[in-house]
C-alpha cells in the first residue's frame, strides 16, 4: 500500500507504549496488532499513535489527560470519540488513514464530525488482537478514511481469520449488490446541540432525495434500535468493561477521568441474573432485526448533532449520551457491514449487502 497510518493509542504498535489515554496503564508491547501487523507487511507506514477518549469509553473526545482532540472543521467542537485523534488526524491530512476502535459509535461518529468515511466492519471481521479491550465481545478496529476506495484497500489486507484471537472469525467481504428496499425512521429522532436546527433540515431534505432513488421506501419504528441500545450502558452489558479493567481501577485509585470511573464502576453492581435476562432480550432483538433488514438498508443518522466543547465539560453524561443516540445498538445487534457517509448523500451504484444491512448517513454541514 505505501500509505502513511495513523494508530488509536490503545492498539499496540510494537515499541510504541500503548496508554488508551491513562499513563498509569502503560506499557510497551513487544509485538504489533494483527491488524497493524497485516497493514504494515502490505507496505503501509506508521506515523504514530492518537489520542482517545480514556479507555475508548466516551463519543465526545475530550476525557483524556493528554487534552481535548478539537474539532477538525470547527476549533470550538467536539471531535467526537472515542476514536478522536485518528479521525482528526485523517481529517487534517496527517495521516491518509487511521485505525480506530468502535463498541458503541467510537468509529462512526468522529467520522460523521470531521468529514470523513468511517468503517465498522462485522464483530470478529478484523482481529482485535493487541486492542485493550472495551466490551471485548463488543469491540471492532475500524478505518478512517477520506475516499470510500482505500475503505476497501484497507478491508481487504486486513479482513482475515486469526487464529490467535478467540473473537476472530471467517467473514469475507459482502458481495455488491443493490438493496431491495430502504427503511428509514418513522419515530422523529431527536437532534441537540449549537447545530440542531441545520442537523434536522438536512436530514429532512436527505429524505427527500432517498425517495426519490428508485428504490421502495418504508417508513419504521425506531423502538427497536433504541431499545436495544440502553442495553449496552443501561444494563449489565456495562459490566464487560469493569470485568476487563476492574482489578487495575481498583488497584489504582485517582488514576481514571472521574467521569471514565464512573462508568466502568456501574458496571459492579449488576447481577448474572440480570446479565442473562438482558442476554435474551437481545436474542429476541437480533432475531427482529434480522427478519426486518434481509436484502434492505435502514438509513438514520450518525449522529444527531454535536456540542461544543465546553458544553461537554459542563454537562459530561448527557452530552455523550446523546451522541451515542443512533449508534449503540449496532454492535450488540452484531450489523453485517456499517458504512458512514460524510458527503452529501446519493446511493451508490452498488451498495455491499448483507444480512442484514445497516447503512448509517452522516451530515456534513460544518465544512
Amino acid at each position: 500500500m505505501g500509505y502513511p497510518f495513523a494508530i488509536k493509542d490503545n492498539i499496540d504498535l510494537a515499541g510504541v507504549p500503548t496508554t488508551a489515554a491513562c499513563p498509569d496503564y502503560a506499557y510497551t508491547p513487544k509485538e504489533h496488532a494483527t491488524v497493524v501487523r497485516r497493514l504494515i507487511d502490505s507496505g503501509a507506514v506508521p506515523v504514530g499513535k492518537t489520542n482517545l477518549d480514556q479507555f475508548a469509553t466516551g463519543l465526545v473526545g475530550t476525557r483524556s489527560p493528554y487534552g481535548e482532540t478539537h474539532n477538525a472543521l470547527k476549533d470550538e467542537l467536539i471531535s467526537g470519540g472515542s476514536s478522536a485523534g485518528s479521525s482528526v488526524a485523517v481529517a487534517r491530512g496527517q495521516a491518509a488513514f487511521a485505525l480506530g476502535t468502535d463498541t458503541a459509535g467510537s468509529g462512526r461518529v468522529p467520522a460523521a464530525l470531521n468529514g470523513l468515511f468511517g468503517f465498522k466492519p462485522s464483530l470478529g471481521a478484523w482481529s482485535t488482537k493487541g486492542v485493550v479491550p472495551a466490551c471485548a465481545s463488543l469491540d471492532c478496529v475500524t478505518v478512517f478514511t477520506n475516499l470510500l476506495d482505500d475503505v476497501y484497500s484497507v478491508d481487504k489486507v486486513v479482513r482475515a481469520l486469526d487464529k490467535k484471537n478467540s473473537w476472530s472469525k471467517s467473514m469475507p467481504s459482502p458481495l455488491p449488490a443493490l438493496p431491495q428496499k430502504i427503511y428509514l425512521p418513522k419515530t422523529d429522532l431527536v437532534f441537540y446541540g449549537p447545530y440542531g436546527t441545520q442537523y434536522k433540515r438536512v436530514w429532512l431534505d436527505t429524505i427527500k432525495k432517498i425517495c426519490k432513488s428508485g428504490i421502495p421506501v418504508e417508513m419504521i419504528e425506531n423502538n427497536l434500535f433504541s431499545e436495544a441500545g440502553r442495553l449496552l450502558y443501561e444494563g449489565p452489558f456495562v459490566s464487560e468493561r469493569w470485568a476487563d479493567l476492574g482489578d487495575f481501577v481498583t488497584s489504582h485509585p485517582g488514576a481514571l477521568y472521574p467521569v471514565t470511573e464512573k462508568i466502568l464502576r456501574s458496571g459492579e453492581k449488576h447481577t448474572a441474573s440480570e446479565l442473562f435476562s438482558s442476554v435474551h432480550q437481545l436474542a429476541h432483538f437480533k432475531s427482529k432485526a434480522r427478519d426486518l433488514l434481509k436484502d434492505a438498508v435502514l438509513i438514520m443518522p450518525t449522529a444527531g448533532g454535536t456540542w461544543t466543547r465546553e458544553q461537554v465539560r459542563n454537562d459530561p453524561i448527557r452530552t455523550n449520551s446523546m451522541m451515542g443516540g443512533f449508534t449503540n445498538h449496532c454492535n450488540l445487534l452484531d450489523w453485517i457491514y456499517v458504512r458512514s457517509l460524510s458527503h452529501p448523500w446519493r446511493l451508490p451504484k452498488k451498495c455491499h449487502l448483507g444480512s442484514p444491512f445497516f447503512h448509517f448517513l452522516n451530515m456534513k454541514i460544518l465544512s
